[in-house]
């Protein structure tokens, strides 16, 4: 089952017009490198915003809501929710599981016909490709796009929070004071034990504060880090406290699969030796492997092999996982949000 545990980060500063702004989370993959583009659809079809959870971070457009506050307010407190960034895939079936079982089954291919091309055509990388993705872990692109985060956190909403002055360019503790001058204890932000989760709010507090020497900015916050362990109340967690949560998002999903993916995987098929058997848990772990690569490697040859209709309903059983998982389709859906909220 995907795992989405969030990040609640939480700063306080005295002032009038209190406000609460949301950040929207990060994504799971990079954006800004080479890769995937519209130019390769007649449409202009995007490749990168059909990744559903894994696509770049890109702003909603349609909320109608305008950035920026009234120049007579001032703000008392800020929160931000936000996920981890780019990270190695998990091990479950539909993501990082079908991919190494599809690695595997190319390598070990090879080692048995050495004198045969596994891939030709379109499907001739192959030949030269590894399977080479770790697991659960955060990228080094997933560290960057935190701490751009948190530093352009710090631009639109810190500097207001904590009224810098003209010249100040990262906060300073000196900032974090009551309006009549006493100094408030230093701010305190949440997280989950979970690896990829901790780094990630580390890496985006390095970014708000200003983590210009490396571990200095350590000083300026308290980082409380909520154990992930089942039956322990973690509110950041919903799936390590909701143990009977429901997992049927990603059951509708892998019997949507076979569906979705059978063009591709007749078209596909005629490049692959005649015995090498490819299934379309194969072929979705193709899919998968586009983002993944990217994220991890700027660019992947897998975006180039599917369909504009074939990369929409990728996203869509995405979708349908975390819809039937964690949204309105899952029993637990509602209850898993109101710890967050």
């Amino acid at each position: 089952m995907a795992n989405i545990p969030t990040i609640a980060l939480l700063a306080l500063a005295g002032g009038s017009c209190a406000a609460a702004m949301p950040n929207s989370p990060t994504s799971s993959s990079i954006s800004g490198a080479p890769g995937p583009t519209g130019t390769s659809y007649p449409s202009g079809f995007e490749i990168k915003k059909s990744w559903g959870h894994l696509s770049p971070y890109d702003d909603a457009r349609h909320f109608g809501v305008e950035k920026g506050f009234p120049v007579e307010c001032e703000l008392s407190q800020v929160h931000v929710l936000h996920r981890h960034a780019q990270r190695y895939p998990t091990s479950w079936p539909t993501d990082g599981g079908g991919m190494e079982d599809f690695g595997y089954k190319v390598g070990n291919y090879s080692k048995r016909n050495p004198e045969k091309k596994v891939g030709s055509g379109p499907l001739a990388f192959i030949n030269e490709w590894e399977y080479i993705l770790g697991e659960n872990l955060l990228l080094p692109s997933g560290a960057a796009t935190e701490a751009t985060a948190g530093a352009l956190f710090w631009s639109e909403y810190g500097r207001l929070l904590y009224r810098a002055g003209k010249g100040d360019a990262i906060y300073d503790p000196s900032m974090n004071t009551f309006p009549n001058g006493t100094q408030r204890p230093k701010p305190i932000f949440r997280t989950t034990s979970y690896p990829r989760i901790l780094e990630s709010a580390r890496w985006w507090l390095s970014g708000f504060f200003g983590n210009t020497g490396a571990n200095s900015s350590y000083t300026s916050y308290d980082l409380v880090s909520i154990p992930e362990e089942e039956n322990f109340n973690n509110t950041l967690s919903s799936t390590s406290t909701c143990t009977n949560g429901s997992s049927s998002g990603d059951y509708s999903a892998e019997r949507f699969v076979p569906t979705f993916t059978k063009a591709a995987l007749k078209r596909l098929q005629q490049h692959f030796p005649d015995d090498f058997n490819l299934t379309s848990n194969d072929v979705y772990a193709m899919l998968n492997m586009c983002p993944y690569e990217y994220a991890t490697l700027g660019r992947s040859s897998f975006c180039a092999i599917f369909t504009q209709q074939e990369w929409t309903d990728f996203e869509y059983s995405l979708d349908m996982s975390f819809y039937g998982n964690f949204g309105f389709g899952a029993p637990s859906g509602r209850a898993q949000g109101i710890s967050e909220i």
